[in-house]
C-alpha cells in the first residue's frame, strides 16, 4: 500500500482553459455580446449601450450599463473568478427582483473569442476601478495572471455602472448593426419591460432592442399561446409554468428564423429547433417559429444548458418530457395550421378577387361541381402554394369554368343571353327559352314589318325564297369571288324560315306553373333542352342581324 501521509492531490487549472472555453467556443459577435448583456441585466441595469467603432484598423466595442457596478473586492471575488456559480449564492434574486441569468461563471471568457484585450471600468459606492486584461499575456502566464490596474478606488461623482471595452478585435468586415440587432433580439426574452439595449455606430441610426424587437422580423399569420393553447392532456404547460407562443407566417421563413427558440430566465437556452421532429414530412414547419419560456429547467440542480448556451443537453432524462411536449404541440399545431390556412386562402381569394368559392361552385351541375371541388381542394391544400399564387390559379380556373358554365360555354347571342340568364340561374329553364323566343319573334316582326299575328305566320311571311327578309345578301360570294349557286342561297333562306317557325311554335303555348314544374321534373324539358333551344335561337338571331329587306 502506498504511503499517503505527506502526499497531497491537487486539481490544477491551466490558463489555456481560456482558449478552450472562450476563444474556441465563441467565434461570433452576438453570443459574446449576449454574455455581457446578461451580466448587465444581472447587475440590475435598466439599459445597456453598445458602441461599435470600426473607423480604424483596430476595431473596438464598448459595452456600457447603468447597473450596480462592482467594488474592487467584488472584481476579485466575482468578476475575475472563473467558474463561480452565482445561483448558489444568497443573492440569486437581484434588488429589482430579477432572477439572475448567469450560472457557470464562464461567460466572461467569451470576450476573448473575438478580442485580444479588454478594459473594464466600474463604479460603485462613488469609487472607480479600471483594469486591463490581455489575452496573450494571460496565455503566457504559468499559474496566475494579474491584470494591469489603471485606476484603483478613485473617488468619483460619475454615476454607478460598468463599462467594458473590447479592443484589438480580429474582424475584417465592418459592423452591421442591423444584423447584430436581429441576432441579439432573438437571444433574449426578458420579462422586465424597463430593460432595453441600444446599439450605436457613427454614421448609423441608433438601434433599440426590447423584448418585442424580435417580432419586427416576423409577420405572423396564426399564433398559439401558452399555457392557453396547450393541447396536452395533462396541462403540462400550466404544470411547468411554460409561457410564450408559437406562430406561423404567411410565407416560408429563413433558416435562421425557422424553429422554436427556448428561454430560461429571459436568456436563450436553445436556438431555433424542432426537437427531433422530421420536418421534411411536412412543409408546414417551414412557416413556424416561436419564443417559449421554460424557466423550470433552471430549477434542476444539474445545469441543463451547454457551455456556450446554444442548446439544452437533451441527453438528460429530465428533459425527455419537455421534448415530447414540444413535439406533440408542433405536430398538433401543424394539423390546425393546415385547416386554418385552407380557410384563410379561401377568404383571401374571396376578398381580393371577389370569387366566393362555394357560391361559384354551386352554380355548376353536380358532376362538374365534384370535378372543380377536387381541383380547388388540391390547390388550397397544397402547402407549397402561397395565398398569392392560390388567388392567381383560382382566378384563371374561374375564367375557364365561369359561373353557370354550360350557359356561358354555349356562346349565346348577346340578346338571347341577356334575356335568358336570370331565368336560367333560377332553374326556370322553360321561361328562359320562352322569353328568348318571344324576343326573337318581336325582333323579326319589327324588322320585316309584317302584319301577321301568329308566331308561325310572322316567320313564314318574313323568311324564305323571295320573301321580305333575305339573310344571305352579305354572303353571296365564295372566297374566290364567284357567286354561290342560287339553290344553295335559297336553301339557307328556307332553312331560316322553317327553323324560325318551328322554334317559336315550340314555345308559343302558355303553360301553368304546375305544368312547368312537371316539365322539369319529368325530364321532358331539361336544362340541356333549354340550352339547345337557346343555341338555335342564337343562330337564328345572328342571321336576323345580317338580314336585309328584298328590294
Amino acid at each position: 500500500m502506498v504511503e499517503a501521509e505527506n502526499n497531497i492531490l491537487k486539481l490544477q487549472f491551466d490558463v489555456h482553459t481560456i482558449e478552450h472555453l472562450g476563444v474556441q467556443m465563441y467565434k461570433t459577435l452576438p453570443p459574446v455580446l449576449s454574455e455581457l448583456i446578461s451580466n448587465s441585466y444581472d447587475a440590475d441595469a435598466s439599459f445597456v449601450s453598445i458602441i461599435f467603432d470600426d473607423s480604424s484598423e483596430n476595431k473596438s466595442i464598448a459595452v456600457i450599463d447603468d447597473g450596480c457596478g462592482m467594488t474592487f473586492t467584488e472584481l476579485n471575488e466575482s468578476f475575475l473568478k472563473i467558474g463561480r456559480n452565482r445561483r448558489k449564492q444568497a443573492n440569486e434574486i437581484t434588488e429589482k427582483g430579477r432572477k439572475v441569468t448567469g450560472r457557470k461563471g464562464l461567460g466572461k471568457l467569451a470576450i476573448f473569442g473575438i478580442a485580444n484585450e479588454i478594459e473594464v471600468s466600474t463604479i460603485k459606492n462613488n469609487l472607480k476601478n479600471t483594469f486591463v486584461m490581455n489575452l496573450q499575456q494571460i496565455l503566457s502566464t504559468d499559474k496566475e495572471y494579474s491584470p494591469e490596474i489603471i485606476i484603483y478606488n478613485e473617488p468619483t461623482t460619475e454615476p454607478q455602472g460598468t463599462t467594458i471595452i473590447l479592443k484589438q478585435i480580429q474582424r475584417k468586415n465592418a459592423f452591421d448593426i442591423e444584423d447584430i440587432k436581429e441576432s441579439i433580439a432573438k437571444r433574449f426574452n426578458f420579462s422586465d419591460p424597463n430593460f432595453y439595449i441600444e446599439l450605436n455606430k457613427t454614421g448609423c441610426e441608433s438601434q433599440k432592442i426590447t423584448t418585442e424587437t424580435k417580432w419586427e422580423y416576423i409577420t405572423p399569420q396564426f399564433q398559439w399561446e401558452f399555457p392557453k393553447d396547450d393541447s396536452s392532456v395533462n396541462n403540462y404547460a400550466t404544470e411547468k409554468g411554460i409561457t410564450g407562443k408559437i406562430i406561423s407566417t404567411e410565407k416560408p421563413l429563413d433558416k435562421h428564423q425557422n424553429g422554436i427558440f427556448l428561454y430560461a430566465r429571459g436568456k436563450l437556452v436553445n436556438s431555433n429547433d424542432f426537437f427531433g421532429l422530421k420536418t421534411t414530412t411536412s412543409f408546414a414547419y417551414n412557416y413556424f417559429t416561436g419564443f417559449v419560456n421554460v424557466d423550470f429547467i433552471d430549477d434542476y440542480d444539474k445545469d441543463m444548458v451547454t457551455t456556450n448556451r446554444d442548446g439544452l443537453t437533451w441527453e438528460n432524462e429530465e428533459l425527455d418530457s419537455l421534448r415530447s411536449w414540444l413535439q406533440n404541440q408542433l405536430f398538433n399545431i401543424a394539423k390546425e395550421w393546415r385547416i386554418k390556412r385552407e380557410e384563410n386562402k379561401k377568404e383571401e381569394v374571396s376578398k381580393t378577387t371577389g370569387i366566393n368559392l362555394n357560391a361559384w361552385v354551386n352554380t355548376m351541375p353536380q358532376k362538374l361541381q365534384d370535378d372543380v371541388n377536387s381541383l380547388v381542394d388540391i390547390i388550397v391544400k397544397d402547402e407549397e402554394i402561397d395565398e398569392t399564387r392560390t388567388k392567381n390559379i383560382l382566378g384563371e380556373l374561374k375564367n375557364i369554368v365561369p359561373e353557370y358554365p354550360y350557359f356561358h360555354w354555349r356562346n349565346l347571342h348577346p340578346t338571347i343571353r341577356e334575356i335568358a340568364k336570370d331565368y336560367y340561374k333560377r332553374g326556370d329553364y322553360y321561361h328562359a327559352f320562352i322569353e328568348a323566343a318571344k324576343n326573337y319573334k318581336n325582333a323579326v316582326k319589327d324588322k320585316s314589318n309584317v302584319t301577321a299575328d301568329s308566331d308561325y305566320d310572322i316567320m313564314m311571311q318574313s323568311f324564305g325564297k323571295d320573301k321580305i327578309l333575305r339573310v344571305t345578301n352579305k354572303y353571296r360570294y365564295r372566297p374566290n369571288g364567284e357567286l354561290f349557286g342560287t339553290t344553295t342561297l335559297n336553301d339557307i333562306e328556307d332553312g331560316q324560315k322553317f327553323l324560325s317557325s318551328g322554334v317559336v311554335s315550340g314555345g308559343r303555348n302558355v303553360l301553368s306553373h304546375e305544368e312547368i314544374s312537371d316539365l322539369k321534373i319529368s325530364g321532358l324539358f331539361t336544362e340541356k333542352n333549354c340550352l339547345d333551344m337557346l343555341s338555335i335561337l342564337s343562330h337564328l338571331y345572328e342571321r336576323l342581324d345580317d338580314a336585309e329587306k328584298n328590294s
